[in-house]
């Protein structure tokens, strides 16, 4: 389960309702997991999907 710390919007972390966005960046691929609710980014990882 992951928790938006701003708002408390709580969803499962893989298959929850977050809002998922693939960036590309000048260190490589990235994903950014945000709160449908109020938008804050709660996580930002590399990606390795093409």
């Amino acid at each position: 389960m992951l928790f938006c710390p701003t708002c408390g919007h709580q969803s499962p972390a893989r298959r929850g309702d977050w809002v998922v966005e693939h960036r590309l960046t000048d260190d490589g691929r990235r994903v950014e997991l945000s709160c449908p609710t109020c938008e804050t980014t709660l996580t930002v990882e590399p990606s390795y999907h093409e």
